[in-house]
């Protein structure tokens, strides 16, 4: 996809009992599974919505991947 989707994003850091709010653009669609990198660390996208507004296109959710999962 070649145009920019802005995203609204909620980090889910491990042994952090709030979340992140981030608001980035991306110029791909992020998919429930795929890891991507973003402020020093590893996430893995657990949902993905569409929302119809105009001040962003999706809603993701994503976990920080555990040093160990990295590793193996």
């Amino acid at each position: 996809m070649s145009a920019e989707l802005t995203y609204d994003l909620m980090l889910e850091v491990t042994g952090v009992l709030r979340s992140i709010p981030v608001r980035t653009k991306l110029d791909s669609d992020l998919r429930v599974g795929e890891t991507f990198d973003l402020r020093g660390r590893r996430w893995v996208v657990s949902s993905v919505d569409q929302i119809g507004g105009e001040d962003f296109d999706r809603r993701a959710v994503a976990r920080e991947v555990a040093e160990a999962d990295v590793a193996a």
